[in-house]
């Protein structure tokens, strides 16, 4: 996979002793880190924002992310984007498993 710096960006789950964790490596050149809280049912993550690198108070960068288990083949990703100015952006994205 080659990624393009300027939009791609990755993000990897991982345990972390008994929390999972999310980093998020952003296309704005910063690596936010999130915990998640996990839905009862399992369905549902709620990752939210505890420290990153290539960061300062006033960097915009990936704030929360809830990524919802709709059904074998599909997921939903709600991601809020913290800009500079202390706005949000929020971005809503419907995921489906390529047959």
């Amino acid at each position: 996979m080659e990624l393009d710096p300027e939009s791609d960006m990755v993000s990897v789950f991982h345990p972390d002793n008994q929390r999972l964790l999310m980093t998020h490596y952003c296309a704005a050149q910063n690596q936010p880190r999130m915990q998640a809280q996990i839905s009862p049912d399992g369905k549902q993550f709620r990752f939210t924002f505890i420290d990153g690198t290539n960061l300062s108070a006033t960097t915009g960068h990936m704030k929360q992310m809830t990524l919802t288990i709709d059904d074998k083949d599909h997921v939903t990703e709600n991601w809020v984007f913290l800009q500079n100015d202390g706005k949000e952006l929020t971005e809503l994205w419907h995921l489906t498993r390529k047959p």
